[in-house]
């Protein structure tokens, strides 16, 4: 059964998102591999309890460690980084510290960014509209119901994650035709914070603690693709080792009064010629972080400085909602320039109180208090500090308010509503088909989630 969006009442739409009864027959209980499965997800991914995948047709919901949410371990999407995703968020709304509603964040967005972008530049196509993705997505994170907020940090956000990846060829070739199956998934778990080193203080004290290591964005990023992360993933692990809180990267040039100077490649200009790469380093634009945007706010000037698409960024989803509908109500004008660590130094020199910021789905907005300079080897050569202006904290509380549903924000496309009572509803039916699948004590923790 195709899934009829005009059904309004979520509960008649879940039978098109249960798998047919052949397939219900032959999987009524997990094995013991898929209960291994099951600690390795809640471990790692609290409340990811169910996933939707794309099957034979139509998009199913099933326990997440179900045996039909497996990927073979040889798939082009894994060995050659060919797959595409998107990072969203839904977020709780809470009154009088009950939660009675939720939203997810920039939904349509991020799915125009998907369709239009991501999987045009990678040659995919996949077997679902926009228009029914969406709605899939929107029902799946309903049919979560409460459960999906609550966790050991009490009502807090939930990640989502929607992936397409091709499943062509096994991963024994590289090309992908036009016409190959493509494995469609979403999952969504309860992720209170991206940071972990001390979220706190990065957030509402002294500021997040960047590590501004030698890499470059050399290659333009024409969509949200697996192989953007996979080489700048490990540079996150080095900040946190270092006892930084997340990573900076540089763009392919240097910057001058705000402008693209001159192009360097770090590793063929400077390490292969065995040249001292802290002559150019600090005079290299900013690019971005691993999996979020930078910013800069310049309080005496009352500027948000926005980087050009040519440092090789990919163009957020939150830093737009920011910069489009935040900075007009804080009085700031948005600048698009490049900027580097000491053109930064210079406004500092000056008197001028610029700060930047960390802006993205999961990192939200994060004040940078220290960005420490290392080389080719992580060796720390400089540190430059921040003050963190009122301007900034007027920011963070803004977007804190507008995505928790506590103010209006002017976006239309910011906040997508989950229906709560149709969604514990929802999940009630979805939990009695499965109860094989779940402990009971862990069902009866869910019903009284969704009972309170």
């Amino acid at each position: 059964m195709r899934l009829d969006i005009t059904q309004k009442n979520l509960l008649n739409r879940l039978i098109s998102y249960l798998p047919d009864e052949k397939i219900l027959k032959e999987y009524s209980s997990p094995s013991s591999f898929d209960l291994e499965r099951r600690e390795v997800f809640r471990s790692k991914y609290p409340r990811c309890d169910y996933a939707a995948i794309y099957h034979r047709g139509k998009i199913l919901i099933i326990p997440t460690w179900h045996p039909l949410n497996t990927v073979t371990p040889v798939h082009h999407g894994a060995d050659y980084g060919s797959g595409v995703f998107e990072g969203g968020s839904a977020e709780p709304v809470i009154q009088d510290g009950k939660l009675v509603g939720a939203n997810i964040i920039l939904l349509n967005p991020k799915m125009r960014r998907m369709f239009d972008r991501s999987l045009p530049t990678r040659n995919l196509k996949i077997a679902v509209s926009l228009k029914y993705y969406i709605q899939a997505l929107i029902d799946f994170i309903t049919v979560q119901g409460k459960p999906l907020y609550n966790g050991k940090q009490g009502y807090r956000r939930a990640y989502i994650r929607p992936v397409a990846r091709p499943a062509v060829n096994l991963g024994l070739k590289v090309d992908i035709p036009y016409t190959s199956h493509i494995d469609i998934a979403i999952e969504s778990f309860y992720w209170p914070s991206y940071l972990t080193r001390d979220p706190e203080d990065a957030y509402h004290g002294k500021g997040a603690i960047a590590e501004a290591l030698a890499q470059q964005r050399l290659q333009p990023i024409t969509g949200k693709h697996s192989s953007n992360y996979g080489p700048v993933g490990p540079l996150t692990a080095v900040a946190k080792e270092k006892g930084g809180d997340e990573a900076i990267l540089f763009a392919p040039f240097t910057s001058k009064d705000g402008r693209k100077d001159t192009i360097v490649n770090l590793h063929q200009d400077y390490i292969l010629e065995d040249r001292n790469v802290m002559d150019v380093l600090p005079d290299l634009s900013l690019a971005d972080g691993p999996g979020e945007e930078i910013a800069v706010v310049n309080e005496e000037a009352k500027e948000l400085w926005i980087l050009p698409m040519r440092v090789n960024r990919l163009g957020g989803t939150t830093l737009e909602h920011i910069q489009n509908h935040i900075a007009p109500q804080l009085g700031l004008t948005v600048v698009e320039r490049t900027f580097s660590i000491n053109e930064l130094r210079a406004e500092k020199d000056k008197g001028n109180h610029v700060c930047p910021v960390f802006v993205g789905n999961a990192i939200r907005v994060c004040p940078i208090g220290q960005i420490n300079i290392r080389d080719e080897k992580s060796n720390l050569k400089g540190s430059l500090e921040f003050e963190i202006p009122d301007t900034v904290r007027r920011m963070q509380e803004m977007y804190e308010a507008q995505v928790s549903g506590q103010v209006e924000s002017g976006n239309p496309e910011l906040l997508t509503p989950i229906n709560l009572t149709e969604g514990n509803a929802a999940r009630r039916e979805l939990d009695r088909l499965y109860a094989a699948w779940f402990e009971p004590e862990y069902l009866a923790e869910v019903e009284q989630t969704m009972a309170a």
